[in-house]
C-alpha cells in the first residue's frame, strides 16, 4: 500500500504533537510530511508538499480552518478537520471537508478516517487509469460530495459554471455543487469536447444548438441555457463551433 503524505496544521504545539504521535503509532501507511502551528506560514509548505490529507484544527488566530481552505483554493489534499468544538461540523459539510473529528482524538476514529482515504484515493486512481479509453471522450469524471464522490459522464454535462472557489455542474439529470474551482474542473475535462467561453463557463461544444451574434455572442445549449460569450473568446468559440460543424 502507497503511504498517504499529510500535512498538519494546529495553533497549539501540545494539540500538534499529540496528533503526530497518534499518527505515528497507529497509523503506519502514513507520513507525516510537515506540521505547522501557523496556518498563514503554512500556505506555500502545503503547495510545495503536495500532502493526500491535511489534518487540520479550526479555531486558530489569523486564519481560521475555514479561512485556510479558502485562501487555498487550487489545492487537491482531503481535509481532515481536527477540533474540539463540535459546532463547525454543519460548516464542514458545507465546504466538503474528507471527516471531521473531535479532540481528544479518538484512535479508532483516525484509524477508520485514514482508512476511508486510502480507499477513495485507490478508487480514484483506478478510474484514472482505467477508464480514459482511447478517445478520452467516455471518460468520467469524479466529483466529491459529503459522503464521497460521484462518477459523472462528460458527455453527460452540459455546462460548468464558476461560483468563486466553487463550481456548478449541470448535466443532463443532476447539479453539481463542488468544492473545486473551474481551473480545477477544467483540468479533467476532455479539452476536445469542452471549451472555456468566459472566465465564468466551459461548456460541452456538442451541446451547443445556436450562436447568437453581439458584443462577444451568447451561445443556446440543447437545455435551452444561453450563456454569454466573453469578448476575448469570441474569435476561439466561432473557430471551434466552425470545425465542429455547430455554425
Amino acid at each position: 500500500m502507497t503511504k498517504l503524505k499529510a500535512f498538519l496544521i494546529d495553533d497549539e504545539l501540545a494539540a500538534l504533537e499529540t496528533l503526530r504521535w497518534e499518527i505515528e503509532q497507529h497509523c503506519p501507511s502514513v507520513d507525516i510530511v510537515g506540521t505547522h502551528t501557523n496556518s498563514v506560514e503554512a500556505i506555500p509548505m502545503i503547495y510545495s508538499a503536495k500532502p493526500d490529507v491535511i489534518f487540520l484544527d479550526i479555531e486558530m488566530p489569523r486564519l481560521n480552518g475555514f479561512d485556510f481552505l479558502a485562501a487555498l483554493p487550487e489545492h487537491h489534499s482531503k481535509v481532515i478537520f481536527t477540533t474540539a468544538y463540535d459546532q463547525f461540523a454543519l460548516k464542514a459539510i458545507k465546504v466538503q471537508a474528507f471527516d471531521y473529528l473531535l479532540k481528544p482524538i479518538d484512535s479508532e476514529e483516525l484509524i477508520a478516517a485514514v482508512k476511508r482515504v486510502h480507499e477513495q484515493m485507490t478508487v480514484s486512481h483506478f478510474i484514472s487509469n482505467n477508464m480514459g479509453g482511447d478517445s478520452g471522450l467516455n471518460r468520467k469524471i469524479t466529483l466529491p460530495n459529503q459522503t464521497g464522490f460521484d462518477l459523472v459522464d462528460q458527455k453527460e454535462i452540459y455546462y460548468c459554471e464558476s461560483s468563486g472557489n466553487y463550481t456548478n455542474i449541470y448535466t443532463k439529470s443532476e447539479h453539481y455543487f463542488v468544492s473545486k474551482t473551474l481551473k480545477h474542473i477544467e483540468a479533467q475535462l476532455d479539452s476536445r469536447l469542452f471549451l472555456r467561453i468566459h472566465h465564468s463557463f466551459i461548456i460541452n461544444l456538442n451541446q451547443v444548438i445556436k450562436y447568437l451574434k453581439g458584443e462577444g455572442g451568447e451561445l443556446v445549449l440543447s437545455n435551452g441555457v444561453h450563456l454569454r460569450v466573453s469578448r476575448s473568446r469570441k474569435e476561439e468559440v466561432i473557430n471551434r463551433l466552425q470545425k465542429s460543424n455547430l455554425i
